[in-house]
């Protein structure tokens, strides 16, 4: 018990210190002032924090494999000045697998991201949904980026 106290204490010092945070059942968090990088070994999602709290993907990639999401313009924001990251040991659910819960609270609203071992994606819990607005690859113009043809 004092052994995973400890490890989710050193976890949440090495995250809001901004380097590099140690692997929790093979998954990882990092934060760097400006964007949150999760993952594990399937995957690695990098986050932006705006301004509004609100946190955006940056890219989403696989693992040796390729990028399958991208946004350089939520990649150029200015981060949110007042983010407090933290990172823990954690399970979803009682029966399932230990993996990282990193929370984000920003401009007033709190996000945790979820990174288990052997899933291939986060989950995000919002604590918060009054400006959440769904993206459509349509309003992305994901076509004109030539992703689309690396995807065919």
């Amino acid at each position: 018990m004092k052994g995973t106290i400890g490890a989710a204490v050193a976890v949440a010092l090495a995250l809001s210190a901004g380097g590099e945070v140690r692997e929790v059942a093979g998954c990882r968090a990092a934060w760097d002032g400006a964007s949150i990088k999760v993952g594990n070994g399937l995957f690695s999602r990098e986050y932006a924090v705006g301004d509004d709290g609100v946190l955006r993907t940056v890219s989403f990639r696989t693992v040796g494999g390729m990028e399958w999401q991208r946004d350089g313009e939520a990649a150029g924001k200015k981060p949110s000045p007042d983010a407090k990251i933290d990172a823990e040991p954690g399970r979803w659910s009682p029966v399932g697998a230990e993996g990282l819960k990193v929370r984000v609270l920003a401009q007033g609203r709190e996000t945790e991201i979820w990174v288990l071992p052997g899933v291939p994606g986060t989950i995000v819990k919002r604590a918060w949904t009054d400006a959440v607005k769904p993206v459509r690859d349509a309003e992305r113009d994901f076509r004109r980026r030539n992703d689309y043809a690396a995807l065919c």
